[in-house]
């Protein structure tokens, strides 16, 4: 909800334009829309794919979905600084979204890496894939010591940008 005041406020009203909280999993709605957007929500969605053939069916004939999810290649800087000590990033990469329209790369100082985790655990970001065993504490800060060592409190979010519509029947 807090989202869509914000969107409110943001976009230009357009003659009839109405925003509509909804579980993106499991939407319980008979209504069409000309567009539906998910901004950094998918990859979190259990059955993506299904998800957005859901989606999808909710859009008008010309309606169009687009979406932002961070691809498989976020935050080299902490894969690689886990990867040099033997250990599991417990960031899920599976799935390979579908028609992808455009890539950004994004590189923020978060202070240190510490922090940077603490954002992503801010942001929800913190519920591993299935089977992931957690990092002990004295991995986590040996971890952290080696990454700002090598990226000093540097993480690189790669974005992917996509979009869907009802004419596209073949969702990876």
């Amino acid at each position: 909800p807090n989202m869509i005041e914000v969107a409110q406020e943001s976009v230009t009203p357009l003659h009839g334009a109405k925003f509509n909280v909804m579980d993106g999993e499991a939407p319980n709605t008979d209504k069409r829309y000309d567009l539906i957007v998910s901004n950094m929500a998918l990859q979190w969605f259990e059955t993506p794919k299904e998800s957005l053939e859901r989606l999808t069916a909710l859009l008008n004939p010309n309606g169009m979905l687009f979406f932002s999810v961070p691809s498989q290649n976020s935050f080299p800087e902490w894969r690689e600084t886990l990867r040099s000590q033997g250990l599991n990033s417990g960031f899920d990469t599976e799935y390979d979204w579908p028609y992808i329209y455009k890539k950004e790369e994004i590189t923020i100082n978060y202070g240190s890496t510490l922090d940077f985790l603490k954002h992503l655990k801010t942001i929800g970001a913190n519920t591993p894939k299935k089977g992931y065993v957690r990092l002990t504490p004295k991995q986590i800060r040996r971890a952290c010591k080696t990454s700002d060592q090598n990226y000093n409190g540097n993480a690189t979010w790669h974005i992917d940008y996509g979009y869907l519509s009802r004419n596209i029947k073949d969702i990876k």
